[in-house]
């Protein structure tokens, strides 16, 4: 399954391993992060409520981004010396506009790297993300959008990435309980909540062991 997974990360750039979580891992993740939004006093509206490490307020987020299956996809498509980056939670509301378009290369660096995305090229695999979906993804709840690549494929923009339509692109919805696995050089948005209430997800990088603040070789 590791190996099947890790060779759609390789052809389209992700894998959607639905309904991977149980609802009481859930339903904590969500009562863990909705408490730490508290009031919302600390949430900016374009990116929400942002919560760096998230393990340190949420260990049912921890173990869910410790999921045998997620990591085994990460190692098979990685190489085996699989080891976190950085995690995240994010909680938001209808207020949060379209995120445009973007990808993660570099992970921790990749403000630094994004001006030389179109001179870089990546054709090993280095870094992958990981998006959970404890309360699931739906029209109305501000899906995903993938836009597929080939490991190899240039890494710059193929698009305005304040434009929702590039020619391609998939409209992700997902289950409770769904996780995403996607290469750091998958482009992907988000488009605005329509429904009321709070969205939670949690993400997290892994890296090859190897891999430390560098993202592609020029060229």
């Amino acid at each position: 399954m590791s190996a099947e997974a890790a060779e759609l990360v390789k052809s389209r750039g992700y894998v959607v391993l639905p309904r991977l979580l149980s609802p009481a891992l859930c339903a904590q993740i969500v009562l863990d992060l909705e408490a730490d939004y508290g009031d919302g006093a600390r949430a900016n509206r374009d990116d929400g409520h942002v919560v760096r490490d998230v393990g340190r307020v949420s260990e049912a987020a921890r173990e869910a981004l410790s999921h045998p299956e997620v990591l085994g996809v990460a190692a098979a498509y990685l190489g085996g010396d699989v080891c976190v980056e950085a995690t995240a939670g994010i909680v938001s509301d209808a207020r949060r506009p379209f995120m445009p378009w973007h990808c993660h290369v570099g992970g921790i660096d990749q403000e630094r790297l994004r001006p030389l995305l179109p001179t870089l090229h990546i054709d090993v695999p280095q870094r992958v993300m990981g998006l959970l979906y404890p309360g699931g993804c739906d029209g109305d709840s501000g899906p995903l959008l993938v836009h597929p690549r080939r490991l190899g494929d240039p890494l710059g923009p193929p698009g305005d990435p304040k434009d929702p339509a590039w020619p391609g692109a998939i409209e992700i919805h997902v289950e409770p309980g769904t996780v995403v696995v996607a290469d750091e050089a998958l482009y992907h948005a988000v488009l605005p909540q329509r429904r009321p209430g709070l969205r939670v997800i949690v993400g997290a990088y892994w890296v090859r062991a190897s891999v430390t603040r560098v993202a592609g070789r020029a060229g």
